[in-house]
């Protein structure tokens, strides 16, 4: 389908504007399934975000400030996002022995197990819907990239 035909909207201001459009349209699809997916688990796309990076730290203690500068959706308040992963008990939250006004946060294990369950569920319908070759979504990715700037 067409962003034409699924918005109703023939006639669009710009190309640009019919892009950006479709980039949000597509977005929406997207994030709504996500939202789905980890919904399930009582839990929102930002906190699964913040699974993945705590994930990636390998077991390596990281600081809140760490986290907000590589999280996707930086608008979120960092501090519910936490608490509510601390009583899922998905994240454990300790203070810094170097700097005692700061904290730093680990997955626990069974947040691993959680979100290595999440991500199988999340990889599935990335591989049953996005419809593209490795190459077309390396061009996506590079347009993507020269869009921000």
């Amino acid at each position: 389908m067409s962003i034409s035909t699924d918005i109703k909207q023939e006639h669009f201001f710009s190309p640009k504007q019919k892009a950006l459009i479709n980039i949000f349209y597509t977005f929406s699809q997207l994030d709504s399934e996500v939202k789905n997916i980890v919904g399930c688990y009582d839990i929102l796309p930002q906190h699964f975000n913040v699974l993945k990076i705590l994930k990636g730290a390998h077991g390596k203690p990281v600081t809140p400030g760490y986290i907000l500068d590589v999280m996707l959706d930086k608008t979120r308040d960092l501090t519910r996002l936490v608490d509510k992963l601390v009583k899922l008990g998905y994240v454990k939250r300790q203070v810094n022995e170097e700097n005692r006004r700061s904290i730093l946060l680990t997955l626990s294990k069974h947040g691993l197990e959680k979100t290595n369950e999440i991500d199988a569920k999340v990889n599935a319908f990335i591989l049953s819907k996005i419809h593209l070759e490795d190459e077309e979504c390396e061009v996506l990715s590079s347009l993507l990239d020269k869009l921000r700037g």
